[in-house]
């Protein structure tokens, strides 16, 4: 257990002073410090400051890593406190390189044709017959790098070396130099999986915030599992229909031969052409590279568990591979000397369970109360129909009748539409023109695709639109925050059960039904806090599915506390 040098409280940051509950949260962590947990989950609601403790947590422990859901969150926690640096992954900087062929002056704006993820950082070149790895002249170096004030909240990291270097490089050596370093999931994991060479002590960390930590298990899956197109054996000359890829040990196989063709085509193009790569050659390249080390990493997860994937076929008779467990994995990288887990929506007993950690040996801290007054966050039910894969188009019809309804009594407002799928956006869409007419239906703004690229586009959109814009999709039930007049009314359409359809969710649901509930529950609280992001925010929640009423009173003993003023007799 690692020696902790001051309280909380005088680590809160600075130009800020700690609220009522802030400073309890701040007295029980440090409770559960001196009492030796090195694992501490709080449950918190929206609008009590969890980043504010978030970082006092961290300047407490010395060195962090903060991982965050979405890189919006991300940019939140680094425009607060400046001496948290971020890291991101290639796909949101300019390449040097190609931005100098192209002729773009990134400062002036660049597309995803330059970005840092379609550029080739390295290649073998000949020399006198012996083949040597040559690397990018803009890429800086891990050490390259000095740290000033230290430890404070003025430390500042700069480069020892002069020249035009590598956007994406220079950012992530900044980061991995200071003190404290913000992720988002998924850039945390690609860094941690392939860590760069020689920042093998700047990754060990003191501890690790991980805020939205309900979403910790999808990031996982995500990390660890794989889709496999068709595309990827043909591109390599190879085809899916050679594999038997019904079993386990046939997936192997064709895994582990389309990882060796991907090593043999990026050593071939690297000898054909060096560092003289056209754009589309150089894009290639990397891409390949990405895919060779996504096949070695699923064949070395294959070969140590297969018992633990589950296998899909997936789109265009591709294949999914996804971890069952995933505790094996968050042990590996949540691996800091102390941890701290923050949502809004999480339950020990499960939360432990999913992350392999012994529930005893986790403090669990839970606010009781929203900020919020329940009247700024009202829920109403109004158990239109229970819906369910059996429901009937009719059921669906007055569901939509309703729905378009509330969004006719919200005519001037700026509202969220939540679905469970995508095909309940069209046709909610559909319904909306067929009763209301076109300028109703132009109101809404459908989000089908979950890449963090559309979410921010359509989110600023919506922002930017002058009008009564509803968003609408299924994929917005987490880490969106549409504060203010950007969002007064959330209609919930139908309680998100995960799909049975997916073969990982159906094997976990056959072990443990709680599990399956309890996900489920967890999404559709998650998804009625969208629209209510602090104290003077106001928004009303319709929530039209009969079945959702049900789920929270199955589960009432997993709903946090802070839920229960707005839930009223959904409980029962």
């Amino acid at each position: 257990m690692p020696a902790q040098p001051q309280r909380l409280s005088e680590c809160f940051p600075s130009g800020f002073e700690p609220r009522r509950t802030q400073a309890e949260i701040m007295s029980r962590i440090d409770d559960a410090l001196s009492s030796g947990h090195r694992h501490i989950i709080l449950c918190a609601p929206t609008g009590v400051g969890k980043s504010h403790v978030a970082m006092a947590f961290a300047r407490a422990m010395g060195t962090s890593h903060t991982l965050t859901a979405q890189k919006i969150l991300q940019d939140q926690y680094t425009a607060d406190f400046a001496w948290a640096l971020p890291l991101k992954g290639k796909s949101n900087f300019p390449c040097v390189v190609l931005c100098d062929k192209a002729a773009v002056d990134p400062s002036s704006g660049w597309d995803a044709s330059v970005s840092c993820s379609r550029a080739s950082c390295s290649w073998t070149e000949k020399d006198h017959g012996r083949k040597k790895t040559v690397t990018c002249e803009h890429k800086p170096m891990p050490a390259q790098y000095s740290v000033e004030g230290r430890g404070t909240e003025a430390e500042s990291v700069r480069p020892l070396a002069e020249g035009k270097a590598c956007h994406y490089y220079d950012q992530k050596y900044r980061a991995l130099n200071a003190s404290h370093t913000v992720f988002n999931y998924a850039a945390y994991f690609l860094t941690r999986k392939y860590p760069p060479s020689g920042a093998a002590d700047m990754l060990r960390r003191k501890c690790i915030v991980a805020d939205e930590a309900h979403e910790i298990e999808d990031q996982l899956i995500d990390m660890v599992g794989m889709d496999i197109y068709r595309s990827h054996l043909s591109d390599v000359n190879l085809s899916m229909s050679s594999y038997a890829t019904d079993d386990i040990d046939g997936i192997k196989r064709m895994v582990e031969a389309a990882a060796d063709a991907y090593h043999r085509e990026v050593r071939d193009l690297e000898d054909e052409h060096g560092g003289s790569m056209a754009p589309a050659v150089a894009e290639r390249v990397a891409r390949f590279r990405r895919r060779r080390d996504d096949l070695d990493a699923i064949f070395h997860e294959i070969d140590r568990a297969p018992e633990n994937m589950v296998v899909q076929r997936g789109e265009g008779g591709g294949v999914s591979l996804k971890p069952l467990e995933v505790g094996a994995h968050a042990q590996r990288y949540f691996d800091a000397p102390c941890q701290l887990y923050m949502s809004a929506t999480v339950h020990r007993d499960v939360f432990c369970s999913t992350m392999g950690l012994e529930a005893s040996e986790c403090a669990f801290i839970e606010i009781e109360r929203s900020p919020f007054p329940p009247q700024s966050r009202e829920v109403r039910f109004a158990d239109v129909r229970r819906l369910s894969a059996r429901s009937s188009e009719d059921d669906y019809a007055a569901v939509y009748s309703e729905a378009a309804r509330i969004l006719a009594a919200h005519a001037g407002e700026k509202g969220l539409v939540l679905t469970s799928r995508k095909d309940q956006c069209d046709a909610l869409a559909a319904h909306v023109r067929s009763e209301a007419g076109e300028a109703a239906a132009a109101r809404l703004k459908i989000v089908h695709n979950d890449t963090g690229e559309e979410r921010e586009r359509t989110l600023a959109a919506h922002a930017r639109d002058g009008g009564p814009s509803v968003l609408v999709s299924p994929s917005l039930w987490y880490g969106v925050d549409l504060k203010g007049d950007l969002s007064r009314f959330q209609v919930i359409i139908k309680a998100p059960y995960l799909s049975l359809g997916d073969r990982r969710t159906r094997a976990k649901m056959e072990r443990s039904d709680a599990w399956y509930k309890y996900a489920s529950l967890t999404k559709l609280l998650q998804g009625m806090g969208r629209s209510v992001r602090d104290s003077d925010d106001h928004a009303v929640t319709y929530v039209l599915d009969a079945g959702a009423r049900s789920l929270i009173g199955a589960m009432r003993k997993y709903v946090p506390s802070s839920y229960r003023d707005v839930l009223g007799d959904a409980l029962r």
